[in-house]
């Protein structure tokens, strides 16, 4: 008992820490039932972030249990039956894939991405290269960095052979690219205890 409940708090606070995770998933998804998996790329405004961001769940997957076709393989077979990796897929292609990829799921995910400017203070000691990057301001001017936010993120678990949504999970509110292994984290943490 006392077990479980750390493990409920310690869940808790990676998911405080991340950002929290909303999760639904329906009574009927086990992983016995649907042990076997793929991960398409996910969908949103950036390719390259979107096939990122599916590689990064593959081994939290792995860790709750389930059995991730590799994603080269995945790509060979899609690609031999003129399917695509892309994230945007409807009931037909995903039976398509769940028969030639031998998966009882997918795996779809969507992202919004941004870039936002934010101040920096600037390092006080530096020499020659510090100049450069100051390109002439002044030590104490704040230098502008950019950062990548991802204002949502949804994951969905479906059904290969009726496109049944098994489980659905988004990010509640914006994440920092830096923040991305604690959505992850919860995320995992989140489906660990929904099989429990």
């Amino acid at each position: 008992m006392k077990k479980q409940l750390a493990v409920m708090v310690m869940a808790l606070v990676m998911m405080g820490c991340a950002g929290s995770v909303t999760m639904v998933r329906d009574k009927s998804f086990t992983l016995e039932k649907y042990k076997k998996i793929a991960v398409m790329d996910f969908a949103g405004n950036d390719k390259e972030a979107g096939a990122a961001l599916s590689e990064s769940l593959v081994p939290l997957l792995m860790d709750a249990g389930f059995e991730v076709i590799e994603r080269s393989q995945l790509a060979a077979i899609l690609k031999e039956k003129e399917l695509d990796m892309s994230g945007t897929v409807d009931a037909e292609a995903l039976q398509r894939i769940g028969r030639v990829a031998g998966v009882n799921a997918v795996v779809l995910g969507n992202f919004h991405m941004i870039h936002r400017k934010n101040q920096q203070e600037p390092a006080r000691r530096g020499g020659l290269i510090r100049r450069i990057i100051n390109k002439g301001r002044a030590w104490n001017d704040p230098i502008p960095i950019e950062e990548i936010i991802f204002q949502t993120i949804t994951v969905r678990i479906v059904d290969a052979a009726t496109g049944k949504v098994l489980l659905s999970s988004k990010s509640d509110h914006e994440i920092r690219e830096a923040d991305l292994d604690k959505f992850y984290e919860s995320f995992s943490a989140s489906i660990k205890n929904s099989f429990k």
